[in-house]
């Protein structure tokens, strides 16, 4: 039953482990979120680590939260900075790749078995108990209608569960990417107790909750077996982040400039792609290739060796940076990652590409939710899977012929601030009926 006066306008506790000044897409979802929905007369009180295991740093998205909202920052225990000196590497951050967790001495073998079958669902677990505490506090002072926890990391969806159980309030788990299925967790030397572990809490998760959210149709489905009413709120693009007088420029009139935006695992450095590359750039002399973001070291190697001269890396940027790069590019590199749940995968990135308005070289499942996301908005272009050697080569030449700026007709539907009314319209109808 709701609490406020105003059954419109509802008291929202959020728990997310990655906020501002924390960077990346993990950010960006909830922060925008926050953004608007604050604007819709909601108030919001969010949970969040001081001291966060992240990546890297991006100050800029720290104006995007509304001077109205509260944020609370708890402490954290986390198994990082010992991991880390386990593996010969200095801080308690996380990188963006997985292969330099794998192979490795035999201290780093035992630090990544600990880490995989002590610490499920994640190392994270450790915000926990006090992001726990904050949120009964909150709960007993601000007459709190509704909870909401994002995964990952998918221990925080274990907040939501015990708050829900105790207080008995309604509680949206939103799955921003797969638990049990993602990836990177058949690279873990799980044992067999581990594995059904996190079957069982991600089990409890998705019946328990009140409401499920993620991110594509994929995941919806590959997520029904504990909840069948799950709702897809994808992500998006701001509008406040591409003015209009943005749309012009270009960083190298001599140059054709293809640009990946964003963090670069190794399941995306498919077999033959640097090849293709490498042909396009004999085709097309004028073309470089530019890395903005994290990119996974062994990656790197391969692009750095394979394309010498043609290739930079520019490293982390903000997001406010980021999207100068996009309005600066030619061409666009998009590549979905490879793996048992790809079909699924959209990854944030491409509503923004979208949004540029700029050529996008599209490479995935030609039958998956990414690809129907561009059918969606009207693109012209198709989605190339990874196999299609030749047709990716002809895409990049005949992009670098017009360059030129697109419109996309289905875009506004994918606009942050249509996406948080419909999680407001979610949530209400969780509290109100």
């Amino acid at each position: 039953m709701a609490h406020t006066q105003d059954s419109t306008r509802l008291s929202i506790l959020l728990f997310t482990y990655y906020w501002p000044p924390g960077g990346g897409a993990g950010v960006q979802r909830w922060v925008k979120f926050v953004k608007y929905l604050s604007q819709q007369g909601h108030e919001i009180h969010v949970v969040t680590p001081k001291e966060p295991s992240v990546p890297f740093m991006d100050h800029s998205l720290e104006k995007e939260v509304p001077k109205n909202v509260m944020v609370y920052k708890t402490k954290a225990i986390e198994p990082f900075g010992l991991f880390n000196l386990l593996r010969g590497r200095k801080g308690k951050g996380m990188s963006a790749g997985t292969s330099d967790l794998m192979g490795g001495g035999g201290l780093k073998r035992l630090a990544l078995y600990i880490r995989s079958n002590y610490f499920i669902p994640d190392a994270r677990k450790g915000w926990n108990p006090y992001a726990r505490k904050k949120g009964e506090e909150i709960i007993k002072d601000k007459k709190i209608d509704v909870l909401i926890t994002t995964g990952p990391p998918h221990s925080t969806h274990l907040i939501g569960l015990e708050l829900k159980r105790k207080f008995g309030l309604p509680w949206l788990a939103d799955f921003r990417d797969p638990w049990t299925t993602i990836y990177y967790l058949k690279l873990f030397p799980l044992t067999n107790s581990s594995w059904k572990k996190h079957r069982e809490l991600e089990k409890k998760v998705l019946s328990e909750a009140d409401q499920v959210v993620t991110v594509s149709e994929n995941m919806k489905r590959d997520l029904q077996n504990g909840n069948s009413g799950i709702r897809v709120i994808y992500n998006g693009f701001d509008e406040g982040d591409f003015p209009e007088s943005d749309f012009s420029g270009k960083e190298d009139s001599n140059r054709l400039i293809m640009s990946y935006i964003g963090n670069f695992k190794p399941n995306q450095n498919f077999h033959g792609l640097v090849q293709i590359l490498k042909k396009a750039m004999d085709r097309v002399p004028q073309l470089k290739l530019k890395f903005v973001g994290p990119i996974d070291r062994g990656a790197r190697d391969v692009f750095q060796s394979g394309l010498g001269e043609r290739v930079e890396f520019i490293g982390s940027v903000s997001h406010t940076k980021a999207v100068e790069y996009m309005l600066k590019t030619d061409i666009l590199l998009f590549i979905i990652p490879r793996g048992q749940n790809e079909k699924g995968i959209i990854t944030g990135k491409i509503y923004e590409y979208l949004a540029s308005k700029k050529p996008i070289l599209a490479i995935g499942p030609e039958d998956g939710d990414a690809s129907n996301i561009l059918d969606q908005v009207g693109v012209s272009f198709p989605m190339v899977d990874y196999s299609n050697h030749e047709k990716i080569l002809d895409l990049i030449e005949d992009t670098s012929k017009s360059p030129e700026p697109l419109h996309y007709p289905g875009l506004a539907k994918f606009s942050r601030k249509n996406l948080s009314t419909e999680l407001s319209s979610v949530l209400k109808t969780m509290v109100n009926g």
